[in-house]
């Protein structure tokens, strides 16, 4: 007769910290403290051209972007793209945190055997952000979809 208490409570349990977990947690597809703009420099490459992705983040007064681990992009398995080297961004100089006057940006070439036409980029940029006055910092993982128009060469 235990059985189907124990399961219930399980399943409470279990929905307590899914619910506990998702906001700005991890994985979650907003965050209150960040906000996060994407954008391709320029949409329109060249099979076989280069490019650049910009990030801009916008934090709350009191949240600053931490460089050290440094932000990243990961795309989804795509043959079209392939990233070169890590983002690139500069550093505020009083705090040392990511500087957000300017955007972060990731370079990428495009394969020259990509087919013309407007295609979607799929990734995940991960950062970590940080409270001046409570001392705390978190990750957050935030999945991104760009429009990208490829010409022939």
């Amino acid at each position: 007769m235990r059985r189907p208490t124990q399961r219930i409570a399980v399943c409470f349990l279990i929905s307590c910290l899914v619910i506990t977990a998702s906001p700005g947690g991890e994985n979650s597809q907003s965050n209150k403290y960040v906000k996060v703009e994407t954008a391709i420099a320029s949409a329109d490459v060249k099979a076989g051209g280069k490019g650049t992705i910009l990030i801009f983040f916008v934090p709350v007064d009191g949240i600053h972007i931490y460089a050290d681990p440094p932000v990243t992009m990961k795309l989804e398995k795509d043959r079209l793209l392939s990233l070169e080297g890590e983002p690139d961004f500069s550093t505020d100089k009083e705090s040392g945190s990511v500087s957000t006057s300017t955007p972060v940006e990731q370079r990428f070439a495009v394969s020259s055997k990509a087919k013309p036409g407007e295609h979607t980029i799929k990734g995940t940029i991960v950062y970590y952000f940080c409270s001046d006055t409570e001392g705390w910092c978190r990750k957050f993982s935030r999945p991104m979809a760009l429009k990208l128009n490829i010409h022939k060469p």
